[in-house]
């Protein structure tokens, strides 16, 4: 029998009931107390509605404070950036107003002043030439058949004696012929012509 109670197998038997025993008297106690101190805890969770640190440091504070004046900064930038940004689009449509008017009266002034070009210069002058030694009622008879920019290109290049009886002329014909060489005369004064280099 005491062979028997040597061998390993008996010891190891003997050693497993062992341990079964003491996690069977244990486990149950230890169950039990898990059990209500997860209880004592839900129970105390319901009953906190502060936040789930109940420390204060004063390091904690700052940064608070330091992002409430962040915040508020940005909020007075973003305020700031908004107007800027209205100023701008009022002003660029402003500009652009500026622009189309600026545009309109340079159409305007284009119109209304006859510029001659360089290379129009030499045809332009024995036009001119022609013109000054006819009649001066078939010179204003060619006129009136031709548009306001070319008879000023011509008479820029014409003396005021050459010019005038022609002018007489065009404006003999009745209201509509003297108005239109007021215009001519008009444009004349204001006509653009290149200098010679």
């Amino acid at each position: 029998m005491l062979k028997k109670l040597n061998s390993p197998w008996v010891g190891s038997i003997l050693g497993l009931v062992a341990f079964m025993g003491v996690t069977a008297a244990t486990w149950n106690s230890a169950t039990r107390k898990i059990q209500s101190a997860h209880e004592a805890a839900v129970t105390n969770n319901i009953a906190k509605t502060e936040t789930p640190w109940s420390f204060d440091t004063a390091e904690i504070d700052s940064l608070v404070n330091e992002l409430k004046e962040g915040r508020e900064a940005l909020a007075k930038r973003e305020k700031e950036l908004n107007e800027l940004a209205d100023r701008l689009r009022s002003e660029r449509n402003e500009l652009t107003t500026l622009t189309q008017t600026v545009f309109r009266m340079q159409k305007e002034f284009d119109q209304s002043v006859s510029r001659v070009s360089e290379e129009e210069t030499a045809n332009l002058k024995k036009l001119a030439k022609t013109y000054s030694v006819m009649e001066a009622d078939g010179a204003a008879a060619i006129f009136k058949q031709m548009d306001d920019a070319s008879v000023v290109k011509i008479m820029v290049f014409m003396k005021e004696q050459e010019t005038s009886p022609i002018i007489s002329a065009l404006a003999k014909g009745g209201e509509a012929e003297a108005k239109r060489a007021a215009e001519l005369t008009e444009r004349l004064r204001v006509a653009v012509v290149p200098k010679k280099k």
